[in-house]
């Protein structure tokens, strides 16, 4: 049986925001790493983060559970957050979750063209 893996690196990318990879495997055994990172980041002041989520190879309810707290932390606090393509497993656990609909989603950077601002973009479409 081989041994799970998770990677979650961050670092300050445009204006203030932050990018976050997580890569591998995010269940039960590795939450701990992405509760670091945040509790890090969010300590340090930061609340506009950007999170790549492709090369998520499994995602478990608990993970994804521990995400959505993390991404629910940063909103109470008036930050803002987008997920970059999703890997089809995250989409999944996210949509168990019942919470894909409310989350802010692109699928290339590209489309976060003015981002790292302070603004507010949410102009619902008809």
């Amino acid at each position: 049986m081989g041994q799970q893996h998770c990677h979650v690196q961050s670092q300050a990318w445009k204006g203030d925001l932050i990018r976050v990879d997580i890569r591998g495997e995010l269940n039960a055994d590795s939450i701990n790493k992405i509760d670091r990172e945040f509790e890090l980041r969010l300590r340090s002041g930061h609340d506009s983060f950007v999170i790549h989520l492709a090369h998520l190879t499994q995602m478990s309810l608990a993970g994804g559970a521990a995400l959505v707290g993390h991404l629910r932390i940063i909103q109470e606090r008036g930050g803002s957050v987008t997920l970059v393509q999703p890997a089809p497993v995250v989409e999944r656990t996210l949509g168990t979750l019942g919470v894909l609909p409310l989350l802010h989603i692109v699928q290339d950077t590209s489309e976060l063209i003015g981002a790292g601002t302070k603004k507010t973009n949410a102009s619902p479409s008809s």
